[in-house]
């Protein structure tokens, strides 16, 4: 039995790394993509198309996923250091367990502006 909870403990902070890496990567991705055709990026997250979720400027977009990199970052050495040097501390595992709470409920609210913009 005890090998088994070690495999789903091993298995499920794995899942959250690769989460993490995903996220980590698109992000990145609009960074790339922001230097290289800064106009494109300005028309679409600062013009009409997302109307009252549109951002004020490419400056706060900027920001705004730098901001999503080093939270994104910050979690991944959070799950790794709880995989490695503090897996007796209850507190990071907790903190962790909340964390992944907000990522589903934000993943979740996102879903939901998507569907209701497009739909």
């Amino acid at each position: 039995m005890a090998k088994k909870v070690k495999i789903l403990y091993f298995s499920y902070n794995i899942a959250r790394i690769l989460f993490a890496v995903i996220l980590l990567l698109g992000f990145l991705s609009d960074i790339h993509g922001i230097a290289v055709d800064p106009d494109t990026y300005e028309k679409v997250y600062t013009g009409e198309f997302l109307g009252a979720d549109r951002y004020e400027s490419l400056l706060q977009l900027k920001v705004s996923l730098w901001r999503d990199i080093s939270i994104c970052v910050v979690y991944i050495l959070l799950v790794i250091l709880h995989l490695t040097k503090f897996k007796q501390y209850k507190i990071l595992a907790w903190f962790l367990r909340v964390v992944d709470v907000f990522i589903i409920i934000y993943l979740g609210y996102s879903l939901y502006k998507v569907y209701f913009l497009l739909g």
